[in-house]
């Protein structure tokens, strides 16, 4: 079903696969919106081309000095926030889910831009200062579709206190779902929050203690964390412990996807929003992290013993420094 990258992945297999179904969507225009065929191929191509630029583009560039993506800065942004296919994508929207992709495909634009404000040096304060004020845009549109969600659909999720099997407890308890769009829903919404919570990680270290940037991550941050329905565990305008507080609430939700119940759909929800959490503990020193990375992986090889192989690849890409 996916291919195995053996090479960066931006170039072959499955990622190649959705760039390729990405552009010719563009191409059509607004006369995608002329059948139900088309309608719903957007849909799914917009879905699967936000997590292949999270995944296998954008959030790569988190890793400086990667050389094997070094042509991503010179690439061209999302092709889904482009203004006119984004009044179309959202006529064609048919459920929440659908609706949550409009604040998403914002950000891998974000991180495009901050990596080369990195690389470029230059005017570096009002660069961040730009980051960080479409980042809140990005949260606010994200904090609004978390209200309006939960005032449709005010049981589609809950918390299970504790651990569901024997050993340590690593996360806040066990997520619960209404059903699996809804579990789809908001999972892959903690992961957005948790590439926010990244996005201004990497603000903060590079505004080398300016006061009035460190009050401006400190104010995005609490905008994360006002979308939490969980208290966070550290200080809440803290980027790094946010993202481990969204990691966590994936991680959460993992013996929902994995059931035997939800079948092939449940992992292949999972997998993508699943690396984001490994790759945030990935990235972060202490040993409980660590422990919950392992955990990530234990997943992802389970889930590679059941024939998802792409599972081997998810394991094997990170961002974190060498």
């Amino acid at each position: 079903m996916y291919a195995v990258p053996t090479q960066p992945a931006v170039d072959v297999g499955w990622a190649s696969h959705n760039k390729g179904g990405c552009e010719l969507l563009v191409s059509r225009g607004p006369s995608i919106l002329r059948s139900e065929l088309a309608r719903g191929l957007l849909l799914r191509f917009r879905v699967t081309g936000v997590w292949t630029q999270l995944v296998y583009e954008a959030s790569v560039l988190l890793k400086s000095g990667n050389q094997l993506y070094t042509a991503i800065g010179r690439r061209k942004p999302f092709p889904f926030a482009d203004e006119e296919l984004r009044q179309i994508s959202k006529a064609a929207n048919q459920s929440y889910y659908d609706h949550l992709m409009d604040a998403l495909v914002d950000i891998p634009g974000l991180l495009h831009d901050l990596n080369n404000l990195r690389q470029a040096g230059a005017e570096l304060e009002n660069g961040i200062r730009d980051i960080l004020a479409r980042g809140k845009a990005v949260g606010a549109e994200l904090g609004r579709w978390l209200a309006d969600f939960v005032a449709q659909q005010p049981s589609a999720w809950h918390c299970v206190d504790g651990p569901l099997h024997p050993g340590p407890c690593l996360f806040h308890g066990t997520f619960r779902f209404q059903n699996l769009l809804a579990a789809q829903a908001m999972t892959h919404f903690w992961a957005g929050l948790a590439i926010l919570a990244r996005c201004y990680a990497m603000c903060q270290d590079m505004s080398q203690g300016v006061a009035d940037l460190d009050e401006d991550v400190h104010v995005a941050c609490m905008q994360l964390f006002e979308c939490s329905p969980l208290q966070v565990s550290g200080t809440p305008w803290d980027p790094q412990a946010l993202g481990s507080h969204f990691a966590d609430m994936i991680c959460s939700a993992a013996d929902y996807f994995t059931s035997r119940d939800r079948g092939i759909s449940g992992p292949i929800i999972l997998l993508f929003p699943l690396w984001i959490a490994k790759d945030a503990y990935a990235n972060m020193q202490d040993d409980l992290s660590r422990r919950k990375e392992v955990f990530c992986v234990g997943v992802f090889q389970k889930l590679g013993c059941r024939g998802m192989k792409i599972s081997d690849a998810l394991v094997s890409l990170s961002t974190k420094q060498p």
